[in-house]
């Protein structure tokens, strides 16, 4: 805020403003839109309105996301700080009277396929590394295929391996019929046999490619 002080003498004007509240935000309405949002943090008073204006002060009350419940209050107070709004934020707690009131739905699985991972050895580039390679097999082969998910990418690996004049591998399968296991025949030994597994399939696909 500016305040500007005006002396008149004969001939002569003079003008003191003072600036020195200048330098403060300017929290006004009109300056910095204010949205309430509300959701969960894994820090923090619950019901308590904090006003947030920076993603500093945003960590400091409730620190950086845990799960994808606090990731989406997190998120909506970066999305109102990043247009140069203000976030006037309240917590909530996991366990409150309003939770019951909320629509819901419960989903069963079925047919599910158990996956070991050892995640001390396998990256989200590994993972990358097999849907490449495993495009530029279909790509030489014809194949117009884009299996971004690694099941649907372990399949085509067994389409790959299994069918064909040729196959190179036989597919070991459950009971309900999906291919658990690939087992690649040796001549000097027990076969080579890769479970349904992202390492499983980084394996298979290595011998796809030298085949």
């Amino acid at each position: 805020m500016s305040k500007a002080h005006t002396l008149e003498a004969p001939g002569i004007e003079l003008r003191e403003i003072d600036r020195s509240q200048e330098q403060k935000t300017d929290y006004s309405l009109p300056n910095a839109p204010i949205c309430l949002v509300t959701g969960f943090a894994q820090k923090g008073e619950d019901y308590t309105l904090q006003w947030i204006n920076s993603r500093s002060t945003l960590n400091d009350y409730y620190g950086t996301p845990t799960n994808e419940l606090e990731t989406w209050f997190y998120n909506a107070i970066c999305e109102i700080l990043s247009r140069g709004g203000v976030a006037l934020a309240a917590k909530l707690p996991y366990n409150n009277a309003s939770l019951s009131s909320y629509t819901w739905r419960e989903w069963e699985l079925g047919n599910v396929v158990e996956i070991n991972i050892d995640w001390d050895d396998i990256k989200i580039e590994y993972v990358k590394e097999i849907y490449q390679n495993l495009i530029k097999v279909l790509a030489k082969k014809g194949i117009n295929t884009d299996p971004r998910e690694i099941k649907q990418q372990w399949n085509t690996i067994v389409e790959l391996a299994t069918k064909g004049e040729n196959p190179i591998a036989e597919a070991i399968t459950t009971s309900d019929g999906q291919t658990s296991a690939l087992s690649f025949p040796q001549s000097d030994g027990d076969p080579l046999v890769y479970p349904w597994t992202i390492n499983g399939a980084a394996r298979s696909l290595e011998i796809v490619l030298k085949t």
